[in-house]
C-alpha cells in the first residue's frame, strides 16, 4: 500500500535506544558519539580484538581451505593446552608481529589479557561437544559454519497511529556456533569494557538472537564476554530466557524506534535515572531535541525510508 511506512534500524542503534531513546536520537539524527555514556573504561580494544583475533579464528574454523583450519582441528583434538598454544601463537602473536607497532604496550597487554579470557570461555563451550572433540575435522563445518553469514536482516510489522509500518533490522553478530550434540546454538558478544553497562550488550545479543530465530527457527543461547573482567567475565542466557526476552522486550523497542524515526514526539528519557546523572546532555536534551524535530520533521522521515542503515 502507498500509505505504508518503512524504516531501517541497525542493531547498534536499537541497543542504544533501549538504554536511552534520547541518546539514540542524538546518535542517529545529530551524529553525536553517545555510545559510551555511562560506561566505565574506553573499551578501546573490543573492536580490535574482534576483527584481528576472534574473527580470524572463526573465519579459519569455518573454512576448510583456510591454512589454519587443519591446525585448529588438530588443537581441538589434543585438548585445552594445544588449543591455548594455537591461539597464542597463530592468532595473538601474529597480530602483535604484524600490527603491534601501531599500539602502545599498555593496550597490547590489555589485549593479551582479553585474549586469555576469551579462549578459556570459548574452550568451555567447545568442550561441551563430544562429537567435536572426537571428530573435529568432520564436525567443525557444522559447529562454526560460514561466519560471513553473520550479516543478517529481517523485518517486523507493526501499526503506529493507524499506519502500517515495516521495520527492517540489520546487523552482524560477533560469532555464532552450533552444538550438534545438543541441537542448540550460541551467540557470542565480545565487549572490551567492564560490566558497567549491561543493557547495550544484552539488547544487542537479544536482537541478534531474534534475527537468528527468524532465519533458522532456533532460539540461540547468548554468551556475553567482557574482556576487561578478570573474574566472572561471561554471562550466559539460556534459550528459554532468550525466548522470553524476545517476546517481552523487542515489540516495545521496535515501536519506540519507529516513533523516533517518524519524528512524532520527543523520545522518553533513559529508563535508569542514574544514567542521566552521568550524561552531559541531561540539562538540555529535551529542549534541543524538540527544536531539532521542529526544524527537520519530514526531511529525516523520507531519508530513512529510502536508505538502508548498515551496522
Amino acid at each position: 500500500m502507498s500509505d505504508d511506512t518503512q524504516y531501517y534500524a541497525n542493531v547498534t542503534n536499537l541497543a542504544l535506544c533501549q538504554k536511552c531513546p534520547r541518546l539514540a536520537f542524538y546518535a542517529i539524527f545529530m551524529k553525536r558519539k553517545t555510545n559510551f555514556v555511562g560506561i566505565q573504561g574506553t573499551g578501546f580494544y573490543g573492536s580490535v580484538f574482534h576483527s584481528k583475533i576472534a574473527a580470524k579464528f572463526f573465519d579459519a574454523a569455518s573454512d576448510f581451505q583456510n591454512k589454519l583450519n587443519g591446525k585448529i582441528a588438530n588443537a581441538i583434538q589434543h585438548g585445552y593446552e594445544a588449543f591455548h598454544e594455537l591461539i597464542r601463537k597463530d592468532f595473538f602473536f601474529e597480530f602483535v608481529k604484524s600490527e603491534g607497532k601501531n599500539y602502545p604496550s599498555s593496550q597490547i597487554y590489555a589485549l593479551a589479557a582479553g585474549t586469555e579470557i576469551w579462549l578459556k570461555v570459548l574452550w568451555e563451550a567447545l568442550s561441551e561437544m563430544p562429537s567435536l572433540l572426537k571428530f573435529p575435522r568432520e564436525i567443525m563445518p557444522v559447529v562454526f559454519q560460514k561466519q560471513n553469514s553473520g550479516n543478517m536482516r529481517s523485518s517486523y510489522n507493526l501499526e503506529i497511529a493507524g499506519v502500517q509500518t515495516e521495520l527492517t533490522v540489520v546487523g552482524k553478530y560477533d560469532a555464532l556456533i552450533f552444538n550438534p550434540d545438543e541441537k542448540q546454538a550460541r551467540i557470542f558478544e565480545f565487549k572490551g569494557y567492564k560490566k558497567s553497562d549491561v543493557i547495550v550488550p544484552l539488547t544487542q545479543s537479544v536482537v541478534y538472537a531474534w534475527l537468528v530465530h527468524e532465519k533458522t527457527g532456533i532460539y540461540p543461547e547468548i554468551e556475553i564476554i567482557h574482556l576487561s573482567e578478570s573474574e566472572n567475565p561471561a554471562n550466559i542466557f539460556s534459550s528459554d530466557e532468550v525466548r522470553e526476552m524476545i517476546t517481552s522486550a523487542l515489540p516495545n523497542l521496535f515501536e519506540t524506534i519507529c516513533r523516533m524515526y517518524a519524528l512524532e514526539e520527543i523520545p522518553p528519557k533513559a529508563y535508569d535515572s542514574r544514567l542521566c546523572e552521568q550524561c552531559k546532555y541531561r540539562n538540555f536534551c529535551e529542549a534541543e531535541i524538540e527544536l531539532f524535530i521542529r526544524n527537520h520533521e519530514n526531511t529525516f522521515e523520507r531519508k530513512n525510508q529510502r536508505e538502508n542503515t548498515q551496522t
